[in-house]
């Protein structure tokens, strides 16, 4: 054998989890698909895709994520004596993403 070094052989890949926020949007979708996940645990994967856009909002990239599926979702305090913004963030989990 070669005892100079040490072979590397590539392993599975690993994905860190997907993050996003916005402000708090009542009668969504996204909402629903979320809260049939994880209160009913009636977990359906789906296909998600996230544009970059530029100043103009032409698109610049698209990142489509494959059988993702919702792992948490929160939503910023609530403090009655601010007038702040509700920021919801949803996390995702997926089996891998391309880019377009």
């Amino acid at each position: 054998g070669e005892n100079r070094y040490v072979q590397k052989l590539p392993g599975r890949a690993r994905y860190p989890d997907l993050v996003m926020k916005r402000g708090f949007m009542t009668d969504s979708e996204v909402f629903k698909w979320c809260e049939r996940a994880i209160r009913d645990l009636n977990i359906e994967p789906k296909t998600v895709w996230v544009t970059i856009l530029n100043e103009n909002h032409e698109p610049l990239k698209t990142f489509t994520f494959i059988n993702a599926w919702p792992k948490k979702w929160s939503v910023s305090d609530l403090n009655a004596e601010s007038s702040e913004i509700i920021v919801e963030s949803l996390e995702l989990a997926y089996q891998y993403f391309k880019v377009d």
